[in-house]
């Protein structure tokens, strides 16, 4: 949901349904875009590579946007509020953290191409 300033923002909890948790239960499963792949790539490949950097192209895939901002809602990182815009999982997990999402975001995409291009072998 975007704002009036431009921002994203995800849904208050309370209005969460059960049909809209399956489909937020199921993100994993959608491919992250091969472009921004490719981009992601060349990135993490980079020692100059800047926060702002990776969080423009991940605003430019929803499916990474919304993977990002699960994982920094997790139990996992006990954030006392929810976060629920990009700025703010950037900001709360720091570069290293994001970066490191950012990794296993590649390798999984990485892996659902290569699925995808064996099956049309």
């Amino acid at each position: 949901m975007e704002n009036k300033n431009g921002t994203t923002t995800m849904l208050a909890a309370s209005t969460i349904t059960p049909r809209l948790q399956n489909i937020v239960d199921k993100i994993d499963d959608l491919p992250t875009l091969p472009t921004v792949v490719i981009k992601m790539m060349e990135l993490i490949g980079k020692s100059e590579t800047s926060v702002s950097e990776l969080s423009k192209l991940i605003a430019t895939d929803p499916v990474l946007m919304a993977k990002l901002l699960k994982i920094a809602n997790s139990s996992f990182y006990g954030f006392p509020r929810q976060i629920s815009t990009l700025d703010t999982a950037r900001g709360a997990l720091g570069f290293s953290q994001l970066q490191a999402w950012d990794l296993v975001f590649l390798l999984q995409a990485n892996s659902a191409l290569s699925r995808i291009m064996i099956s049309l072998i």
